[in-house]
């Protein structure tokens, strides 16, 4: 899931919360998100999470 401000001004600053569900998952995991703009030149990005997954 993705929470995200929906309206940044131009040279602003915003905020992206990713939660992501590691059910089913174990040991070294990278999940990605693509981040879509509307700035020309920057079209999207993509934001990579590195985790260590446990048992509980």
């Amino acid at each position: 899931m993705a929470r995200f401000d929906g309206s940044i001004p131009p040279g602003g600053e915003g905020k992206i919360t990713l939660t992501v569900n590691t059910k089913g998952y174990k040991g070294k995991t990278t999940f990605v998100a693509d981040v879509h703009t509307n700035d020309p030149k920057n079209r999207f990005t993509m934001v990579a999470i590195g985790a260590t997954v446990r048992k509980k």
